[in-house]
């Protein structure tokens, strides 16, 4: 099982980069945030080996919270591994746990662009398997809302849950953190 790669960066493809490890290029599919990285650039990923009859897939995380999240996302069934990554390309991690642990099944829909079925099993299947901060939240329902205000603003929803992430205090009423998110838009 190969957990842990750090190399260089040799080449770039669909989703994917190529990596070398000491003379061995091993592609490692990944979030965009990864391509921005220029080639020939050291790079470093926790990984994931799916195993399939057909292929063996390395997915690479900068960070051991996205692969954990990625790893938790494959537990619900009918959630494949390049399914996962699709979900933590379009939403990030706090906000995906938020939304789970809230059980918002609709601000999952909205984030990560996958349907409202699939989004309600996420949510059931892992509520009760995420326990940190985002424990005391489960009555919180002001994400959704703020989260809709702004996109009925006119603001894409990812500069709205970029904005959201950017907020400090989410203790606040509904209406004062609209008025904060939006300095936050850029």
């Amino acid at each position: 099982m190969i957990g842990y790669i750090s190399g260089k960066i040799i080449g770039k493809s669909d989703n994917m980069l190529i990596v070398d490890v000491q003379g061995v290029g091993y592609k490692v599919y990944t979030l965009s945030d990864s391509y921005l990285k220029p080639e020939q650039s050291n790079t470093s990923f926790w990984t994931y080996l799916a195993v399939r009859e057909t292929a063996l897939d390395l997915y690479g995380f900068e960070n051991k919270e996205e692969l954990e999240m990625f790893e938790l996302l494959l537990t619900v069934s009918g959630i494949g591994p390049k399914s996962a990554l699709s979900v933590l390309e379009n939403a990030q991690v706090k906000p995906l746990k938020q939304a789970i642990v809230s059980q918002n099944a609709a601000l999952l829909t909205k984030t990560t662009g996958i349907g409202k079925k699939t989004a309600e099993k996420i949510v059931l299947e892992l509520k009760g398997k995420i326990t940190d901060e985002f424990t005391d939240i489960g009555d919180r329902t002001n994400t959704g809302e703020v989260f809709d205000a702004l996109v009925s603003l006119g603001y894409s929803e990812r500069q709205a849950r970029s904005a959201y992430d950017k907020l400090e205090n989410k203790d606040k009423t509904t209406e004062e953190l609209i008025k904060e998110a939006l300095k936050h838009i850029s």
